[in-house]
């Protein structure tokens, strides 16, 4: 509830400041200039990068679903994404798989895997596409930076991944002998290391890794591809590795767990910043922010909505 409140007041204000930066005019013509034509195209790659992962989730739930079902879900947790704060969605993912008969455990488990693979797609095409950009003084610091992290990040993630019980158990005990065990945090963080490890050695066991690699890497390119439509199309003139870039920058900045009802403001704010740094005008940047948001609600508002409907008027016995 506080973090809603405080996601909310920060909304408030950064539209409120990226309105005064900007002329309302610039952001309705944004949205107008989006063609009917870029429309569709970036409706029809929104609609496959869901329809991946519906299939992703297929491959790492053990009781067998239709992939309408599955694409209800998918579609109903992105709708929740945009309009509810922190995590929300995943709760509801787990919560309507359990629904359907499928264990907490596991829930937890498929949608602890899909991030960690969604978190290598992203930083696979991140690292290829900084190397066919010409940063400014003032991005390049910041993009090596975000590489650094990332990459320390990657290096515990594959060693995670390689050796996961054993790595668990030496942390756990490393951690346990600082005497730091005692916080609250640190009781949780050990607890989340060890479900993720029994996630990751269930998924080892049925030797899906491969497949999970390959639908992540297919559901980012077909995710950067529908922003590289709508950039293009409110009048952006970035190649798709800068675009690639920004959005990745943005994807990183949206991590900070403070954000308002539909994620006005913040996304903007985040959205702006990075297409800034990557030399868009501050005026075209805020109205290009304006418009991609306008049409991510839409989509996830149009399909989330009638997934919805679905959900709840067809028996689970017919989806199943």
């Amino acid at each position: 509830m506080v973090n809603l409140a405080l996601g909310s007041l920060l909304a408030a204000a950064l539209v409120w400041l990226l309105l005064m930066q900007s002329n309302p005019a610039d952001i309705l013509h944004a949205v107008a200039s989006i063609s009917l034509v870029s429309l569709v195209s970036a409706l029809l790659f929104y609609l496959f990068s869901n329809i991946l992962r519906a299939l992703r989730f297929k491959l790492l739930v053990s009781r067998r679903y239709c992939i309408s079902f599955l694409l209800d879900i998918v579609h109903m947790t992105n709708l929740l994404y945009w309009l509810l704060p922190g995590k929300s969605n995943e709760i509801a993912y787990v919560y309507l798989m359990k629904r359907s008969k499928t264990s907490v455990a596991e829930g937890i488990a498929s949608i602890i895997v899909a991030r960690i693979f969604d978190f290598f797609a992203i930083i696979t095409f991140f690292f290829i596409a900084i190397f066919f950009i010409e940063p400014s003084k003032t991005l390049a610091p910041i993009l090596w930076t975000a590489f650094t992290i990332i990459f320390l990040v990657a290096v515990f993630l594959a060693l995670f991944i390689t050796f996961e019980n054993r790595f668990v158990s030496i942390l756990v005990y490393v951690l346990r002998r600082s005497n730091v065990t005692r916080y609250r945090f640190i009781q949780v963080l050990v607890k989340e290391l060890q479900a993720i490890s029994k996630a990751i050695t269930k998924v080892k066991s049925r030797n899906i890794l491969g497949g999970l690699l390959a639908y992540s890497y297919a559901i980012w390119f077909a995710y950067f591809i529908f922003y590289y439509i709508l950039i293009a199309a409110v009048g952006i003139k970035l190649t798709v590795a800068a675009v690639v870039v920004g959005i990745t920058l943005n994807i990183i900045a949206a991590t900070i767990p403070v954000k308002g009802i539909g994620s006005l403001g913040t996304y903007e704010g985040y959205w702006t910043l990075s297409f800034i740094l990557l030399g868009v005008s501050k005026e075209l940047a805020i109205a290009s922010s304006f418009a991609t948001h306008a049409v991510s609600l839409l989509f996830a508002a149009l399909l989330g909505i009638y997934s919805f409907i679905r959900f709840r008027t067809t028996s689970f016995q017919k989806k199943h």
